[in-house]
C-alpha cells in the first residue's frame, strides 16, 4: 500500500476495511481510502456491523452510502457497478456461489456482530469467505483496533487506525493522551 522512496507501492490483492462510525468517518475517511485502494487495483471488502451499535454504520446502510458516493466518483461507480451495486456481491457470498478467488472489486460484508469491538475468531461465514484471499486488514475505530485487536498479529499486512477517547487507555497502550491518534502499520507476521 505504501511506497518507499523511488520504489513502486506494493499492490495488495484484497483489503478488508473494517469500518466504524457513520457520517464523516465513512464519508471522509474510509471511502476515500477504499477509492485509493481500488484505483491501485486492490479488491476492497467493506466490513460493517451486522447489527446497530452506537453510531457505527451497518452493513445494511453501507450499500446506500456507497451508491450515493459513487454518483460523485467514477472509481467508486465502476467498482460498485462491477459488483452489481454491491447487492449481487453480498448475495453471492451469502449463498456460497462466490469462491475466495472470484474477483469483485468492491463489496460489502457483514461482520456478524453488533458491537463497537470485534472478536475476529467469531465472524460471519460471509466475512470468513471474503477474508481468504485478503492480504491487507484495516481496522478503524477505538473498539476494533485498540480495545480488541491492538496486539493481534495477522498473517497479512495490518493497519490499525483510531482516535483514543479514554485517558487510561491512551496511557496504557500508547503512553499518550486522550484524543491522540493511532496509525499503526504492521507487516504480515
Amino acid at each position: 500500500m505504501l511506497g518507499f522512496g523511488d520504489k513502486k507501492p506494493y499492490q495488495h490483492k484484497r483489503a478488508l476495511l473494517f469500518v466504524d462510525n457513520s457520517g464523516a468517518d465513512i464519508i471522509l475517511g474510509m471511502l476515500p481510502l477504499a477509492r485509493e485502494l481500488l484505483r491501485r487495483g486492490t479488491e476492497v471488502v467493506l466490513v460493517a456491523n451486522s447489527l446497530p451499535a452506537l453510531n457505527d454504520v451497518t452493513a445494511m446502510e453501507l450499500p446506500d452510502i456507497v451508491a450515493e458516493a459513487a454518483k460523485h466518483c467514477d472509481i467508486l461507480r465502476r467498482a460498485a457497478e462491477a459488483g452489481g451495486l454491491l447487492v449481487d456481491a453480498m448475495i453471492n457470498i451469502q449463498d456460497g456461489s462466490i469462491d475466495s478467488s472470484s474477483s469483485v472489486p468492491l463489496m460489502v460484508v457483514e461482520n456478524g456482530c453488533g458491537s463497537p469491538c470485534i472478536d475476529l475468531r467469531q465472524v460471519s461465514s460471509e466475512l470468513a469467505a471474503a477474508a481468504k484471499e485478503a492480504d491487507l486488514v484495516i481496522l478503524e475505530g477505538m473498539g476494533r483496533s485498540l480495545h480488541t485487536n491492538f496486539n493481534a498479529k495477522f498473517r497479512c499486512d495490518a493497519l490499525k487506525l483510531a482516535m483514543v477517547k479514554n485517558q487510561r487507555l491512551a496511557e496504557k497502550l500508547i503512553k499518550g493522551s486522550i484524543y491522540d491518534c493511532v496509525c499503526r502499520f504492521e507487516p504480515a507476521s
